[in-house]
C-alpha cells in the first residue's frame, strides 16, 4: 500500500510538473568568438568583449545584445571594465590595454611599459585602474628572459600605466579590488607544478605582499565580498576561501573535477562559479556545499556576472552568452524540445518505473558531438553516459541506478553542445 501511494504521488508529480532550464542560451555572436568578460555599469547596461575583437552592449538587462564596434586592436582582447557610460577600457594578448571616452564607438591605444607579454584581467576605481598578467624580463645580457607576473598601474585615467609588482616566474589572471586600496591578484607560478599564487595589496598597488604559494593548482579567478571575505577559483575545479583577508585559505568542495575560470558572489552566502565542459556550480551557504546547475551547453565558460540576486550571465565558446532571471535554479516542463527534434530522437527509457536499471534509447540522422545526461529533481547531474563525436544511427544505454534513492529523474540529449530533449524517469524501490 505505502509503494502504491508513493507512485500515485510521483505519477501526480509527473502530470502537474513544468521543466525550464535556469540558463538561456543567447546566440550573440556569429563568427563563434569566446565571450570572455563582462562589464555592467548599472544593472540594465552592460557590455561584453571577445576574444575576436567585438565589443557589444544591452541596455535592457541581457534581453538583446548589440554589437557596438568590431575593437581594432593588435591582439586578443581578455578583459573590459566600464566605469560609467562613456568610459571604458579594454586589456588583452600583447600588453596592450585601449580606452573608450565615447561609449565603446572609438577607442585609443595606451601600452604600458610592461611589454611583450599578456594582459589577462582589468579593474578600476575611478581613475585609478590595475592590469595584471605576464610579462618577461631580461635575465641576462645576453637574449635570455624570465617570465614575470605583472601588475601594472594607472592613476591618471589609463593615459600612463607603469609597472606596479612584479612576481618571478609566476602568471597573473585574474585581479579584484574591493575598495580604492585593497586588491588581490590571483594566478599560478610556473615551473613548479603550477602551484597557486594570491597577492594582496593595502596601498592600492604600490606594494603587494603576502602570496599565497601553496599545494593547490593553479587559479583562474578572484572574488571577495568584503576586505576580509572571498573565493578564489582554478584548476581541477578547486575553490578556495579566506575569511581574513587572503591571510590563510580553507579549500571547499565544488563536487566538479573541471578547471573553474570564474566565480561571482551577491553577498557572503551567495555565489556561483564556472568553467571548463559547461559546468556550473552554486552555493548558498557561502561555499560550505556547492551544487551543480543544470548547463544548456557543453562548451567551455570563461566569465561570470551578477547583477542581482537572480540576473545573471555566462560567457561561453562560439558565440554564446547564458542568461538567468531566476539565479539559475532549474524548474521542470513537459516540452524542452528544440527545433533539432525533427532530426534527433530521445525516446522514453524502459521499463519506467524501474529498478535497479533502465535503457534509454536515442536516434540521430547525422554526425554530431553527443552527450547524455542524468539529472535529479533539483538539477544536479548524476551522470554522463555518452559525451563523443557519433554518427547518425540509434544508440542504446543501460542506466543503473543502484546508488541512487528513490524519486523522479531527468534524462537530456545534446548535440553539439545544445539541448535537444529531456524526459522523465521514476526509480522505485
Amino acid at each position: 500500500m505505502k509503494k502504491s501511494y508513493f507512485i500515485f504521488i510521483i505519477l501526480f508529480f509527473l502530470n502537474t510538473a513544468i521543466s525550464q532550464t535556469g540558463w538561456i542560451v543567447q546566440d550573440v555572436s556569429p563568427n563563434f568568438d569566446k565571450i570572455v568578460s563582462f562589464s555592467f555599469i548599472q544593472n540594465s547596461t552592460g557590455y561584453a568583449v571577445t576574444d575576436g575583437n567585438k565589443l557589444f552592449k544591452t541596455t535592457n538587462s541581457g534581453i538583446n545584445w548589440i554589437i557596438v564596434c568590431n575593437l581594432i586592436m593588435p591582439a586578443q582582447p581578455s578583459s573590459v571594465v566600464f566605469t560609467n557610460n562613456q568610459t571604458g577600457y579594454v586589456c588583452g594578448n600583447n600588453n596592450f590595454i585601449y580606452k573608450t571616452t565615447n561609449g565603446g564607438t572609438n577607442w585609443i591605444g595606451y601600452y604600458s611599459d610592461c611589454y611583450h607579454g599578456y594582459f589577462h584581467s582589468i579593474t578600476f576605481f575611478g581613475n585609478t585602474g590595475w592590469a595584471v598578467g605576464t610579462g618577461y624580463g631580461a635575465k641576462s645580457p645576453d637574449t635570455s628572459f624570465v617570465t614575470q607576473g605583472l601588475v601594472c598601474r594607472t592613476t591618471n585615467g589609463g593615459l600612463n600605466w607603469s609597472k606596479s609588482y612584479t612576481l618571478s616566474e609566476a602568471e597573473y589572471y585574474s585581479v579584484y579590488f574591493t575598495d580604492s586600496l585593497t586588491g588581490y591578484a590571483a594566478g599560478y607560478i610556473l615551473y613548479s607544478n603550477y602551484e597557486s599564487v594570491i597577492s594582496k595589496t593595502i596601498n592600492g598597488g604600490g606594494t603587494f605582499f603576502s602570496p599565497l604559494i601553496g599545494n593547490f593548482p593553479y587559479l583562474f579567478g578572484i572574488f571577495f565580498v568584503n576586505n576580509n571575505t572571498g573565493w578564489a577559483v582554478g584548476g581541477g575545479g578547486i575553490i578556495l576561501k579566506s575569511t581574513n583577508g587572503a591571510a590563510s585559505w580553507v579549500s571547499q568542495n565544488s563536487s566538479i573535477n573541471s578547471d573553474l575560470n570564474a566565480v561571482y558572489f551577491i553577498n557572503a552566502q551567495t555565489g556561483w562559479a564556472c568553467g571548463y565542459g559547461g559546468k556550473i556550480v552554486y552555493t548558498s551557504n557561502g561555499g560550505a556545499n556547492w551544487i551543480q546547475q543544470t548547463s544548456p551547453v557543453i562548451e567551455n565558460l570563461y566569465c561570470i556576472k551578477f547583477t542581482s540576486d537572480s540576473i545573471g550571465f555566462i560567457g561561453a565558446n562560439n558565440g554564446k552568452i547564458l542568461r538567468t532571471t531566476n539565479g539559475g535554479i532549474t524548474t521542470f516542463s513537459e516540452n524542452n524540445s528544440t527545433s533539432l527534434t525533427d532530426r534527433f530522437y530521445l525516446f522514453q527509457n524502459y521499463p519506467n518505473p524501474f529498478n535497479p536499471s533502465t535503457n534509454i534509447k536515442y536516434q540521430i540522422t547525422n554526425s554530431k558531438f553527443v552527450t547524455l545526461k542524468v539529472f535529479d529533481l533539483l538539477g544536479k547531474e548524476v551522470a554522463t553516459f555518452v559525451n563523443q563525436k557519433q554518427s547518425s544511427g540509434s544508440y542504446e544505454v543501460n542506466f543503473d541506478a543502484r546508488t541512487l534513492s528513490s524519486g523522479i529523474y531527468f534524462y537530456t540529449l545534446y548535440a553539439d553542445g545544445i539541448k535537444i530533449e529531456t524526459k522523465k524517469m521514476i526509480l522505485l524501490k
